[in-house]
């Protein structure tokens, strides 16, 4: 669009007015209608911060969308996102159980792909002090109450893009994982102090 306004100021005073105005409506309408094909494109990801349990809901363009949650409070949590769910015109949240899959969203051992998008969520030992030779590439590695081991012995399994270190872990625990995240190279989102993370994805 930039290129196309240089180019009409650079010639405005050869071509005619009419044919200028007329261009320049006609990018303008493409632009709009490029930025409102993306969005509705757009899924979405929100990671909350939730004290007690772990909180992930997944958003698909047309407003169906799925909660994850795993720890206590589950019914008190569900009560608070009825807002936002009212606010955004959302269809009530499908909850996510352990083997479901469908054409959008599966979750499998603690393995939720939504999309393009891996995530992977260490809330136990199930991992730990664990290898292979090939990792799985997660997008993001949920870090919640419950896992007492290292980051670094999740990297023998996964070849992790992001670090969330949920809202459900000791502030301490918090702190120390995310000083081993910056010693790793890691991103680190603390949910704590970020609050909930959104995360916007171009369905391709």
């Amino acid at each position: 669009a930039l290129i196309v306004l240089i180019f009409l100021f650079i010639t405005k005073r050869t071509m005619p007015r009419a044919v200028l105005i007329t261009a320049g409506i006609t990018t303008l309408f493409i632009s709009n209608a490029y930025a409102d094909y993306n969005k509705k494109k757009q899924q979405q990801i929100i990671f909350y911060n939730n004290y007690n349990s772990t909180a992930i809901q997944f958003i698909m363009p047309d407003g169906i969308n799925y909660l994850y949650l795993n720890g206590e409070s589950k019914a008190q949590f569900t009560k608070t996102s009825k807002d936002f769910i009212a606010c955004h015109n959302l269809y009530q949240p499908l909850i996510i159980c352990n083997g479901m899959h469908t054409g959008f969203i599966s979750d499998n051992n603690n393995i939720i792909n939504f999309g393009n998008i891996s995530i992977g969520l260490a809330n136990d030992k199930r991992w730990s002090y664990k290898a292979s030779r090939s990792p799985l590439h997660v997008d993001y590695m949920v870090i919640a109450k419950g896992y007492h081991g290292k980051i670094v012995y999740l990297t023998g399994l996964f070849s992790i893009k992001h670090i969330i270190l949920d809202g459900s872990l000791s502030d301490k625990k918090a702190e120390i994982l995310s000083n081993e995240c910056n010693s790793l190279k890691i991103d680190c989102i603390d949910i704590k102090k970020t609050g909930a993370y959104f995360d916007n994805i171009l369905i391709e």
